[in-house]
């Protein structure tokens, strides 16, 4: 709302205005008292028809009959947000001078009071605020005008969200900051206190909190903070946080309307493209988990999502009952490091971090009552479903030990004497055990054996069980489990050849 101090008022009327009080020396702290309007009354309580921060004008007529009655009229005016009061005084009006209490009353109410010189209407005094209210609204619509300019032509840039940001802070005084819609910083207005923009950041996360669509509340340092939620297309593809003091209020919502707008379409081609990508990363390790593929295929799909050189770690998350969700538990995972693919779905999430720090754990952050994590080694892209193996059995263990994560380094004895073993050994007995299904399976993709295998030997050579993990009929695996038999040369029936397989298993899983 436009307003006008009393300070500059009382220089435009000169010394036909006078100010009584309270005063704190020839400059006062009064003077910066903002008035939205100026308005005649000589009521005795003309409080409903005001909406608060108005000069109020008077003669006084049937006012201030005695001490009790001006003191309650001071305290009326106050109560209803009187930016201030101007009495009329004079021979010709009905108080020469001011009342005797009226100062003490005013001063009282905190009510700044001034005196109108009996040569000056009250009409001209609303006319002289009236005028500056208008060249106010002018002057800001011209800065609005020419702000929302300077923000337009700050999209061309090559460098279009600095330069916006930049641009914006530089005509408003507010500092800005971009985040994605996970909380992530984007970029910031290039004057931006460290200390603002971390209470920026965590203002973003406390309005993130009240559901996705939340934005323009107003939170700490004296409601001087906005959150704003850029949307396009029915979604929340990111949000603005803005800082100043005062705050930014009245005509300048424009230039932050703008500000938002500029912003999100800005965003808008940047969040297709992630989506797409998205899609593609979830499709592609749901392939990985599910569809049976073999190293070299698993080696394929990688190479489609870029990451042919990449070293990763693969980390899988089981939920029985929690109020976090699989997706926004991957959301949390996403969050931790840099690079992260996942792949929620119904009480797991399967998350693949590319090029892991050397000391990545889940830290308490990122645990979440209900759910059990299991953590991989750090390996090449090339063996991609081993890492997703180690994860998946040691979520497994971490789920039977109630433990909310385990790595596949702390899952005990068995890791560590198949670490002893020569690695040429290892690899020449897994290699052995395995390769003819291995061969099978690249001739007959459809087949799947070591997957079957390997789940039937989890399972404890249930039928029933596997056939419902793998979401096959239990007399088409009876028939892969004779396939195997004849393929491998070894009988699952017989012990040591069970033990023979499930040591090679282990020896992929464990030791890549």
């Amino acid at each position: 709302m436009a307003a006008i101090t009393l300070a500059d008022l009382l220089e435009r009327m000169g010394p036909s205005l006078r100010l009584i009080g309270p005063r704190s020396g020839p400059v006062s702290a009064v003077g910066k008292t903002e008035i939205t309007w100026a308005h005649v009354s000589e009521l005795a309580d003309p409080t409903p028809w005001l909406s608060g921060g108005e000069l109020l004008l008077t003669t006084g007529l049937q006012l201030f009959a005695g001490q009790a009655e001006t003191f309650a009229y001071c305290e009326r005016l106050a109560r209803g947000n009187v930016a201030a009061l101007a009495v009329s005084t004079g021979v010709s009006l009905t108080h020469e001078h001011l009342p005797p209490a009226l100062p003490e009353a005013a001063a009282a109410a905190g009510l700044p009071l001034l005196e109108v010189a009996e040569q000056e209407p009250l009409e001209s005094v609303v006319k002289v605020v009236a005028a500056a209210l208008t060249a106010g609204r002018e002057q800001s619509l011209s800065q609005t005008s020419r702000a929302q300019e300077l923000l337009a032509r700050a999209v061309g840039h090559p460098d279009a969200r600095r330069r916006v940001l930049a641009t914006f802070e530089r005509t408003t005084g507010a500092h800005a900051a971009l985040f994605d819609p996970y909380g992530r910083l984007l970029g910031h207005s290039p004057q931006c206190p460290p200390d603002v923009l971390g209470e920026l950041a965590a203002a973003v996360d406390q309005v993130s909190g009240y559901g996705a669509r939340a934005a323009g509340a107003l939170l700490a340092r004296d409601a001087g903070i906005q959150v704003h939620g850029l949307v396009g297309h029915d979604t929340v593809i990111g949000r603005l946080a803005l800082y100043r003091t005062p705050p930014l209020g009245g005509a300048e919502r424009a230039v932050v309307g703008t500000l938002v707008s500029l912003l999100a379409v800005s965003m808008l081609g940047d969040h297709k493209l992630e989506n797409r990508m998205r899609r593609l990363q979830e499709k592609t390790l749901g392939e990985l988990v599910h569809s049976g593929l073999n190293e070299r295929q698993a080696s394929v799909r990688m190479r489609r999502l870029g990451l042919e050189n990449a070293e990763l770690l693969a980390v899988y998350a089981a939920v029985g009952e929690s109020p976090v969700s699989p997706a926004a538990y991957a959301r949390r995972l996403e969050s931790a490091w840099d690079e992260v693919i996942t792949a929620p779905q119904a009480g797991l999430v399967v998350a693949l971090v590319i090029d892991p720090p050397e000391d990545l754990t889940l830290t308490q952050d990122f645990q979440a009552a209900g759910w059990h994590v299991g953590i991989s080694n750090r390996v090449p892209q090339a063996k991609v479903l081993t890492a997703l193996r180690q994860a998946r059995l040691a979520c497994v263990q971490a789920q039977r030990s109630d433990q909310p994560q385990l790595s596949i380094a702390e899952l005990g004895a068995l890791p560590v004497l198949l670490h002893q073993l020569d690695e040429v050994a290892r690899a020449g007995f897994a290699e052995a055990v395995l390769a003819p299904l291995d061969a099978y399976d690249e001739l007959h993709p459809r087949a799947a054996l070591v997957t079957t295998l390997r789940v039937l030997l989890v399972n404890n050579l249930s039928l029933e069980l596997t056939a419902a993990e793998l979401g096959l009929h239990r007399h088409t695996v009876r028939g892969r489990v004779k396939l195997i038999g004849e393929v491998a040369a070894r009988d699952l029936a017989r012990p040591h050849d069970r033990l023979e397989f499930q040591l090679a298993l282990e020896i992929r899983d464990l030791c890549p």
